[in-house]
């Protein structure tokens, strides 16, 4: 049976260099779209230029480690809790809220296990004694020179944070890193990132981009 090819392509070696080619044009053409993209969004181009960074600490980096409990029994280990947060003022540790309990913010990294204690503090069930909602167990210090990957970076209303883990690439579970840092911006953000210059130098104080080997 003869091969009906479309009009200009002579033989199947010429319709498949059109196919080839014609791919290889679409392909470009996804490429600039994506640069586009990333430009027209600031915030977009802030959190792709900064994952997958290799990171070392050149300003010594504090997490809570602890495992989370819940009422019927079910426990989570190990978890880490970045504490360090940086502002345009200065620098303080917080421990997010959970349920609906407002953030714990204190200026010593040692305390906030103790306060976190007391905090999730939980009655039983019938008023029977009680259990440990989050049960801090060490603080973990991640000194100067320690090396990290940016897994992540989640810019927020008025905040952005980057997710550390040890490894080689981005993009895994934000439950699994070693810690993370937060900048506290004390107004919304801009719709422009006009602020991105500003918080990438209070980053700068706490995480250099690691030179490659």
């Amino acid at each position: 049976m003869a091969r009906v090819l479309p009009l200009g392509w002579d033989t199947p070696e010429a319709a498949m260099h059109a196919i080839k080619k014609s791919a290889a044009i679409v392909f470009v053409l996804a490429g600039c779209a994506s640069v586009l993209d990333a430009a027209a969004d600031p915030r977009k181009a802030f959190v792709e230029n900064w994952e997958g960074a290799r990171v070392a600490v050149r300003r010594t980096l504090h997490a809570l480690v602890y495992d989370e409990h819940g009422r019927a029994g079910s426990v989570t280990r190990g978890r880490h809790e970045g504490l360090t947060v940086v502002t345009p003022l200065g620098m303080y540790f917080q421990f997010d809220g959970r349920d609906n309990e407002s953030d714990l913010i204190g200026f010593d990294a040692p305390r906030m296990l103790t306060a976190v204690s007391d905090k999730y503090r939980r009655a039983r069930a019938l008023d029977v004694g009680s259990y440990q909602r989050i049960e801090p167990l060490m603080l973990a210090r991640y000194e100067p020179g320690t090396e990290f990957v940016v897994q992540g970076v989640r810019v927020d209303r008025d905040r952005v944070r980057f997710y550390l883990a040890y490894g080689e690439e981005a993009g895994g579970d934000p439950e699994e890193v070693e810690t993370f840092l937060t900048v506290q911006w004390p107004q919304v953000l801009s719709p422009a990132f006009s602020e991105r210059a500003e918080i990438e130098r209070l980053v700068g104080q706490f995480l250099a981009v690691a030179e490659q080997p």
